[in-house]
Protein backbone atom coordinates (compact mmCIF):
# COMPACT_ATOMS: atom_id res chain seq x y z
CA UNK A 1 0.00 0.00 0.00
CA UNK A 2 1.17 2.78 -1.00
CA UNK A 3 2.37 5.68 2.05
CA UNK A 4 -0.11 7.91 2.61
CA UNK A 5 -3.34 7.14 0.29
CA UNK A 6 -5.53 6.21 2.58
CA UNK A 7 -6.66 2.79 1.20
CA UNK A 8 -6.32 -0.49 2.53
CA UNK A 9 -6.32 -3.56 0.58
CA UNK A 10 -7.26 -6.21 3.22
CA UNK A 11 -6.27 -8.93 1.07
CA UNK A 12 -3.18 -7.70 0.63
CA UNK A 13 -2.65 -7.14 4.47
CA UNK A 14 -3.79 -10.01 5.28
CA UNK A 15 -3.50 -12.77 2.87
CA UNK A 16 -0.96 -11.63 0.62
CA UNK A 17 1.68 -10.27 2.46
CA UNK A 18 1.60 -14.55 4.96
CA UNK A 19 2.17 -16.01 1.59
CA UNK A 20 4.97 -14.09 0.41
CA UNK A 21 6.90 -14.63 3.62
CA UNK A 22 6.25 -18.13 3.15
CA UNK A 23 3.24 -18.95 5.66
CA UNK A 24 0.56 -20.04 3.07
CA UNK A 25 0.19 -23.38 5.49
CA UNK A 26 -0.62 -21.97 7.91
CA UNK A 27 -3.98 -21.69 9.26
CA UNK A 28 -5.83 -18.30 8.52
CA UNK A 29 -9.47 -19.96 9.32
CA UNK A 30 -10.57 -22.40 11.38
CA UNK A 31 -14.45 -24.01 11.03
CA UNK A 32 -15.80 -26.67 13.41
CA UNK A 33 -15.18 -28.94 10.00
CA UNK A 34 -12.37 -27.30 8.28
CA UNK A 35 -9.19 -25.40 8.60
CA UNK A 36 -8.12 -22.92 5.88
CA UNK A 37 -4.65 -22.32 4.79
CA UNK A 38 -3.31 -19.02 3.81
CA UNK A 39 -2.86 -20.69 0.43
CA UNK A 40 -6.15 -22.00 0.22
CA UNK A 41 -7.73 -18.54 1.14
CA UNK A 42 -5.64 -16.63 -1.59
CA UNK A 43 -6.88 -18.93 -4.29
CA UNK A 44 -10.57 -18.32 -3.10
CA UNK A 45 -10.27 -14.67 -2.84
CA UNK A 46 -8.79 -15.31 -7.08
CA UNK A 47 -11.55 -16.73 -7.60
CA UNK A 48 -13.83 -14.00 -6.43
CA UNK A 49 -11.82 -11.28 -7.67
CA UNK A 50 -12.02 -13.32 -11.32
CA UNK A 51 -15.45 -13.41 -11.21
CA UNK A 52 -16.30 -10.01 -10.03
CA UNK A 53 -13.94 -8.93 -13.26
CA UNK A 54 -15.64 -11.06 -16.04
CA UNK A 55 -18.77 -9.27 -14.50
CA UNK A 56 -17.22 -6.09 -15.58
CA UNK A 57 -16.53 -4.63 -11.80
CA UNK A 58 -13.50 -2.43 -11.90
CA UNK A 59 -11.33 -1.17 -8.84
CA UNK A 60 -13.03 1.30 -7.13
CA UNK A 61 -16.85 0.30 -7.25
CA UNK A 62 -18.36 -1.01 -4.11
CA UNK A 63 -19.43 -4.43 -4.12
CA UNK A 64 -21.90 -6.73 -1.18
CA UNK A 65 -21.00 -10.31 -0.84
CA UNK A 66 -24.01 -12.13 1.01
Amino acid sequence: MPQGSGRLNLCTALVDDVCARGREAAPAIREPMRLWTYAELLHQVSRVGSGLRALGITRGERVALL
